[in-house]
């Protein structure tokens, strides 16, 4: 990377007038001279191809007016500290350029006022934007590659893993291969269902001990070599033998069927049979069957269908909405007095999952609530709201567990009561933020009247009985002080009024083009006034101007020019009360830019810090709360309205305002104004 270096004030007072032109013209860096106040007295030529301005366009204007705002403090304090003969490190800044835009200078200067020959500050700069380029490139590239390096050790642990899991699986398989023979004949025997194998006749040559348990035998002897088919009942064994021989010559492929079957007692039972073709090398055919009593399964259902008969007819006088879900979620019926009470037309939720039909949190809570109700076979209720007709609406769910893992949902329309129980706590909440805005309100006229109004009254009396022996210039300080209690009074008078104003919308905007400076200055001398005190000494003003780029006209915020007084007002009196004589309050005055036709800003914004007392996390969260004050302000005078009357303006304006503060530290309090820019 390369440096950027110089020592200039070493040997430049032994170069001649003619060797000091040759080197301010040839040298590839620009080199300035300022005056001790930062006026440029003079610019090499190499600044025109750098910023598009001519020597002679630069030459006695003030330096600072071409630097960013952001480091203009960081340019001033250097410059300071050159004109004081301190020693200068490079610094980088951002210079406007004449196109409009900034680049980014590295300079390095030095004390030559005492040298004849320049009598000034001397300055180089260099043009570093390239630089800055590189380093984002770099910066970039090692970011990306660094990336790369994560993804793919990522992927080579993922691969290694993978295998490592097909290797256990391989083992796995092969360990069950050794062991298939054993458990085969192990499973056969102590199957819980009937298994059985039968050769091409359909003759029994091989049966489980389950198998001869379900169709009521003691033992296998007594099925062996008898046909399947002399277990089913006569009116069913022709049709059994056709099927069984397509079976065998692979011409019928189904394996699963409900079946009736006769046990050694005639009883009758219901079966389910699955078969499967077992061909061996000599091309002889076996089957294999299973055989499960499905006797109270079958009873179960008829009795569920009896049930689901009569809990229709049940649902039917219902006059609620219901669904019914099966135990997965799916939608099986529904009934509503309207289509209009429905989520969706039946067809597009019959047969559907329930997170297809509702939002996602509502179809979990649902799901959850199903759980739930299974589990303590109980009701479990839950509300919700749903849009519906472009208007919100509520609704109570309950869920009650049904057989066979279904859940009956009964959905309540309670938008009617949900309004009643809003109402009624925005109600509640009003009152109690009416009581304690009446409470603050007392104590604030309590308190900060006392003051004024004793302060009148003591000076008066002591004016009508000392006025004729007091000279006038103590009597002007008296009436002085009377002045400044009525005036105070009269402001808290008028934020009270303010607030309950704009609180009612009778306050109306009356913007126009605003000068920020005769503003500003009008605004610390009203507050001197107010506070019979030197306060311009404490405030530090900055005010960015704005030129179009249509042209060099200055351009001016159309505001409601009394709102804005209002509020900086009430941010620098804050900031002076809160924070030591001693210390400084700034006030900066920005534009929020943005690409336009005019190339003019879009927003008016206003920053005032301070290093005061600062607020705790508690207070800054009711900071912009009417009568609201943090519990450090001790007996600093104040009602508690300054940043909520602020915050009022700054709505009425379309705008933001974002306070932060720390403890001790200080306070920021920065406001957003959209507004337009005119000459």
């Amino acid at each position: 990377m390369e440096s950027f270096s110089y020592t200039v004030d070493v040997g430049i007072d032994v170069l001649s007038k003619d060797q000091l032109q040759a080197l301010l013209l040839g040298s590839p860096d620009i080199i300035t001279v300022f005056d001790r106040n930062g006026v440029i007295l003079y610019i090499s030529p190499a600044i025109e191809a750098v910023t598009g301005f001519a020597p002679e366009e630069l030459v006695a204007q003030e330096m600072l007016s071409f630097v960013h705002p952001y480091e203009q403090r960081l340019i001033r304090q250097r410059f300071g500290g050159l004109v004081q003969a301190e020693a200068s490190k490079p610094i980088q800044f951002r210079f406007c350029a004449k196109s409009g835009k900034y680049i980014w200078l590295e300079t390095v200067g030095g004390n030559q006022l005492t040298n004849e020959a320049l009598g000034g500050v001397v300055a180089y700069l260099r043009d570093i934007g390239e630089r800055k380029r590189m380093e984002e490139q770099i910066h970039l590239l090692n970011h990306t590659l660094e990336q790369r390096v994560v993804d793919r050790t990522r992927e080579l642990a993922t691969a290694n893993e993978e295998l490592e899991l097909q290797i256990q699986d391989r083992n796995t398989i092969e360990a069950a291969l050794r062991e298939n023979g054993r458990l085969l004949d192990l499973i056969f025997t102590t199957a819980n269902i009937g298994l059985a194998v039968s050769d091409e006749e359909g003759r029994f040559v091989h049966i489980n001990p389950m198998y001869c348990t379900i169709v009521g035998y003691e033992s296998a002897e007594q099925l062996l070599g008898k046909p399947y088919f002399s277990l089913l009942p006569l009116n069913e064994e022709a049709e059994a033998r056709a099927l069984y021989g397509r079976f065998i010559t692979g011409d019928d492929t189904a394996t699963l069927r409900e079946r009736t079957v006769v046990r050694s007692d005639g009883i009758k039972l219901d079966v389910l049979t699955s078969a499967a073709r077992l061909v061996r090398e000599n091309g002889q055919v076996f089957v294999i069957s299973a055989l499960a009593d499905i006797s109270e399964r079958m009873q179960a259902e008829r009795r569920l269908e009896m049930a689901l008969l009569e809990l229709k007819a049940v649902y039917q006088a219902l006059p609620d909405l219901y669904f019914r879900l099966d135990s997965e979620g799916y939608y099986l019926d529904y009934h509503a007095l309207s289509l209009d009470d429905l989520p969706a037309p039946p067809e597009q939720f019959l047969g559907r999952h329930v997170d297809k039909v509702l939002p996602g949190e509502l179809a979990d809570s649902i799901m959850e609530g199903m759980s739930n109700a299974r589990a303590t076979q109980g009701l479990v209720s839950l509300e919700y709201s749903l849009a519906s007709h472009r208007r919100k609406r509520f609704y109570e769910a309950r869920i009650v567990p049904m057989p066979a893992g279904h859940s009956l949902i009964v959905v309540r329309d309670i938008t009617q009561r949900k309004q009643r129980e809003e109402d009624l706590r925005k109600a509640l909440e009003r009152e109690k933020e009416l009581h304690t805005l009446k409470s603050r309100f007392i104590a604030m006229v309590s308190h900060e009247f006392r003051t004024p109004l004793t302060t009148i009254r003591s000076s008066a009396e002591l004016l009508a009985r000392n006025h004729q022996k007091w000279t006038m210039e103590k009597q002007d300080q008296y009436l002085r002080d009377i002045g400044i209690a009525v005036t105070h009074m009269t402001q808290m008078l008028e934020e009270v009024i303010y607030l309950g104003k704009a609180g009612s919308n009778k306050i109306t905007l009356a913007p126009w083009a605003t000068d920020m400076h005769e503003l500003c200055a009008d605004i610390i001398n009203s507050i001197e006034l107010a506070t019979d005190s030197i306060t311009a000494d404490r405030v530090i003003v900055n005010i960015m101007d704005i030129v179009s780029n249509a042209g060099n006209i200055a351009r001016m915020p159309v505001v409601d020019a009394k709102l804005v007084r209002q509020m900086l007002t009430n941010l620098l009196s804050n900031a002076l009360k809160y924070s030591a004589v001693s210390s400084f309050v700034e006030c900066d005055i920005q534009y929020r830019a943005e690409n336009n036709v005019e190339g003019l800003p879009v927003a008016l914004i206003l920053r005032v810090s301070d290093k005061g007392i600062g607020m705790s996390e508690e207070d800054l969260k009711f900071s912009l709360d009417p009568f609201h004050r943090g519990a450090n302000v001790g007996s600093a005078p104040g009602t508690g309205l300054g940043l909520a009357i602020v915050k009022q303006s700054v709505d009425l304006h379309g705008g933001n305002i974002e306070v932060l503060s720390t403890l001790d530290v200080g306070t920021t309090v920065t406001v957003t104004i959209p507004c337009t820019f005119v000459s």
